[in-house]
């Protein structure tokens, strides 16, 4: 990723290296500095897969080492499991224009 970019970033949610049930799912949060979106109002999902948009106004916030953490909610139990932070490579934009 390069700030300045604008494109859905796409993730998957594992457990035991499956994917997880999506009719389990309430809802997932997704946090990165200054972003903060949940599906399934701002993230969607598809085949196995999440899709988090960005703007280029969002990527230009984000730092060069840029960490990412995720929470899910799950139906009926309410039990929220959060991920281990990782961490993302932003590379650097020289320019800061939006296009």
């Amino acid at each position: 990723m390069v700030q300045g970019d604008a494109y859905d970033l796409a993730f998957s949610i594992d457990a035991d290296d499956e994917p997880l049930d999506i009719s389990t799912i309430e809802s997932v949060e997704v946090t990165l500095p200054r972003i903060n979106k949940l599906y399934p109002d701002e993230i969607t999902y598809s085949k196995g897969v999440f899709y988090l948009p960005l703007s280029q106004k969002e990527t230009f916030w984000l730092p060069e080492r840029c960490p990412i953490q995720i929470r899910v909610k799950f139906r009926g139990s309410g039990h929220v499991i959060g991920s281990d932070e990782q961490i993302i490579d932003v590379h650097r934009s020289l320019s800061k224009r939006v296009l």
